[in-house]
């Protein structure tokens, strides 16, 4: 530090003039303002970054009979636009009426058949091979549903194997029940074909031209007069030429054999005297048919004798086993 002499001789510390000393002050505010300025400088260039926040009011909709539609911050799509319907075009703003429930599966009627309650004891009676299990129950529910082709085409596959032996009786007697009821329900069948009435033609013809009966063709095509036959017309004939009537004497049935298939099984009662062997059937009335049954049958029943009179056309054979 250095001293100075004054007046007098009086030594003294030089102090700085008032002027240096706002000099010092003057700094002192301005390095505070600027600690102060820059901290808010930074933050606002932040807060700068940051993309503009656009707020949209839109007007408020008042639509008859609803209440005001509360409009918010973000955009909504418009409303989409009905189509007129038959009561007129819908009001603007309602809203689309409801689709209409899919429709539901025509449900199946399950039918109350004897055949198929049968089927289902025998199902629980014993062991059946993963197959047999499968075809009882596919026959026991083809009967439940009425289902004919389905049901025949169960039992023709079992009626043949060696587990259902004991059974075979009942599903040849309930296949002849379908068989027939699905001959004659007037749909397109294995044992039936189509022709067309030609000038010329009478029932009595077109029988032997296809080796059926006029009673077939009569029952077939729900004739009432085998003497109107219209010019064009289309008749359902039995197309199987093949017809053989086995007569099992010893087991009292005899089997109509359709295409050298079972088709039906009828219970008869065979004459002692009865000779076995093999007879054709000429006669196109019928009646040398009817005199062999008469001839060879003890005992059969008058529906299923005239039924046979149906299959047992000129050509046909009655064949007749010791069995």
């Amino acid at each position: 530090m250095a001293y100075a002499r004054g007046k007098y001789g009086v030594e003294y510390t030089p102090q700085p003039a008032s002027g240096g000393k706002n000099h010092h002050i003057r700094w002192l505010f301005i390095c505070l303002a600027v600690l102060v300025a820059v901290p808010i400088f930074v933050a606002r260039s932040r807060r700068s970054e940051r993309p503009p926040v656009m707020t949209l009011e839109q007007p408020k909709v008042m639509v008859p009979d609803t209440p005001p539609a509360v409009v918010g911050v973000e955009s909504r799509k418009a409303p989409p636009k009905l189509e007129p319907t038959s009561r007129g075009k819908a009001e603007a703003g309602s809203p689309p009426s409801a689709p209409p429930p899919p429709a539901k599966p025509p449900r199946k009627v399950l039918r109350d058949s004897p055949f198929a309650a049968k089927v289902d004891g025998w199902i629980g009676s014993r062991t059946w091979s993963r197959d047999e299990q499968e075809l009882l129950v596919m026959l026991r529910d083809a009967e439940r549903q009425g289902n004919v082709p389905g049901a025949r085409g169960a039992i023709e596959r079992l009626m043949y194997r060696p587990q259902v032996e004991d059974l075979k009786d009942q599903f040849v007697r309930r296949l002849g029940e379908l068989n027939m009821q699905l001959l004659f329900s007037g749909t397109n069948t294995p044992w039936t074909a189509t022709v067309t009435v030609k000038r010329g033609d009478t029932l009595q013809r077109i029988a032997a031209n296809h080796r059926t009966t006029q009673e077939a063709l009569l029952r077939l095509n729900k004739l009432k007069d085998p003497n109107r036959l219209a010019l064009g017309q289309t008749l359902r004939v039995l197309n199987f030429p093949d017809v053989d009537l086995v007569v099992h004497k010893q087991l009292q049935f005899a089997d109509l054999m359709l295409k050298k298939r079972i088709f039906k099984r009828y219970y008869v009662t065979v004459k002692d005297d009865a000779a076995t062997g093999s007879f054709l059937v000429a006669n196109e009335s019928g009646a040398r048919a009817s005199d062999h049954l008469r001839a060879l049958m003890k005992q059969i029943a008058p529906v299923d004798r005239d039924e046979l009179r149906l299959f047992l056309a000129p050509g046909s054979r009655i064949t007749v086993t010791a069995q």
